[in-house]
């Protein structure tokens, strides 16, 4: 009775969300290729809104529902579990990804990439953004987790952002009240949606701020398994040591269990060599998380997030 009653109310908001413009459904849409880790199940019910409006809609409409909202991005640093995801999904990509220009700030959708950002900002002569290029996924994921490389972090940009509280209100926060630290900001810690985010960065020539972007790319490609499906970085870095450093000196550099393994070119990415389940891929972030812990007493914490109906 549970699963009809859920089925019935599932398809009631289809149904009403199916009469908005500006707003794309798919039923049982499979998260596979959505995901950098190419695994995991369906998505109940995905919405993929193109205006801050019709994003807006997806969640009251959902919460009219009693319906559970799970919200995706580029999927760079996502485990979709192989059950797939209850409720509706929300995506935030190609279809939420304009830039606009406000006075000296431009403004991203949450599904921009990042590099499109960085890209942007090289063009209009504005440094401190180079290290985008070097981080995969979108402006809303990034800023929500502050994520970070090559010395530069997400919040060192953004100077507002637009976010749809759990109210369902429409709020903006400035710098000092996103609450950034290492990994964290305070919309990891409050239930909501990031909408739309203000960047800037300091005036610089233009020749520098390219030749630090082709650098930061290259050292990239060098370093890290681009051609291997992953989540990206794996764990946080712990306090006075390096993941990737621990990992490797635990002896699992490379170390391979079935379709996953550890990158032998970067002990810091767990990677699917080709068809491996998300159950498959995050036994063996456990297996690593226990094997670092026995050999250099660190608790490694997951960088990766899990999402979706997991045993």
């Amino acid at each position: 009775m549970q699963a009809n009653d859920e089925k019935s109310r599932l398809q009631a908001c289809y149904e009403e969300l199916n009469l908005l413009e500006n707003l794309d459904l798919v039923l049982d849409l499979p998260l596979l290729e959505y995901t950098y880790f190419k695994a995991g199940g369906p998505a109940d019910l995905a919405c993929f809104p193109h205006t801050e409006t019709s994003l807006l809609a997806c969640l009251k409409t959902a919460r009219k529902h009693e319906l559970p909202i799970t919200i995706l991005g580029k999927g760079s640093n996502v485990l979709v579990a192989d059950r797939g995801v209850r409720g509706v999904v929300i995506l935030l990509r190609e279809n939420y990804a304009q830039v606009r220009q406000e006075g000296d700030l431009w403004v991203a959708q949450a599904g921009a990439p990042l590099y499109e950002v960085g890209a942007l900002l090289a063009r209009e002569g504005l440094a401190g953004g180079e290290f985008l290029a070097g981080i995969p996924g979108s402006a809303g994921g990034a800023t929500y987790m502050n994520a970070g490389a090559y010395e530069g972090v997400i919040a060192d940009l953004v100077q507002k952002v637009s976010f749809i509280n759990e109210d369902l209100e429409i709020q903006t926060l400035n710098n000092e009240q996103c609450a950034f630290s290492y990994r964290h900001s305070y919309f990891t810690d409050h239930p909501g949606v990031i909408s739309e985010i203000y960047f800037t960065g300091q005036p610089g020539r233009r020749e520098d701020i390219y030749s630090k972007i082709f650098e930061i790319q290259k050292r990239r490609r060098e370093a890290q398994p681009l051609e291997m499906p992953s989540g990206g970085s794996s764990f946080k870095r712990p306090q006075g040591a390096y993941a990737a450093k621990l990992i490797a000196d635990s002896g699992l550099k490379g170390k391979r269990w079935g379709q996953v393994g550890v990158s032998a070119k970067h002990s810091g990415f767990i990677v699917n060599y080709g068809g491996a389940s998300a159950s498959e891929i995050y036994a063996v972030f456990q297996r690593v998380r226990q094997h670092v812990h026995e050999v250099t007493g660190f608790n490694l914490e997951m960088e990766v997030k899990r999402i979706g109906e997991w045993k």
